[in-house]
This record gives structure tokens, sequence and C-alpha cells, in this order.
């Protein structure tokens, strides 16, 4: 199933109104959300890059946000100490 014109024109204005931390931790919710959906469980799927590598790749993305924004993460709406973010940084 491909997605319609309209739905893609409405995610890239949702997008639009995020953050790129936002989006990334969105983004994390949804790849989450698949791995628990009922028909994703009864897939025999393995591919090589899975979801849980695409999930990493997104921790590592909001690290990333983190270390160039100082600890200070700015979303459109206000800045968010480290500690309300919810991003779990590894060392």
């Amino acid at each position: 199933m491909i997605i319609s014109i309209t739905k893609q024109k409405q995610i890239k204005e949702l997008a639009g109104e995020l953050s790129l931390l936002e989006l990334a931790e969105t983004s994390q919710d949804l790849l989450l959300i698949i791995t628990e959906h009922p028909d994703y469980k009864k897939l025999s799927y393995q591919p090589e890059l899975t979801i849980g590598d695409g999930i990493t790749a997104l921790v590592f993305l909001m690290w990333a946000i983190n270390n160039e924004t100082n600890g200070n993460i700015t979303t459109k709406n206000k800045e968010l100490p480290q500690e309300e973010t919810g991003i779990i940084l590894y060392s």
C-alpha cells in the first residue's frame, strides 16, 4: 500500500511544525508502535538491518542534538533541560 499524496502532504506539514528532536522522538515512537503491531509480529521478517537498528540510530541522533545544544534541547515551544528530555544518553 502506498501512502496517498494527500497523506504525504499532511505528514510533511506536521513535520514542518516540529523541531529535529521532536521528529526523532516521534520517529522512535512510531518504530516502537510498529514492533508491537499484531501484523508485524506475525511476519517472518528478518532483515539485515532491523527496526532496533533504526531506534539505535535515532538515539544517537538525539544524543548528537543534545551535544550540539550543550544539554539544553530547544524545541519550537521552549527549552528543555537534559533531565526533562527523556533521552537516554550512553557514554
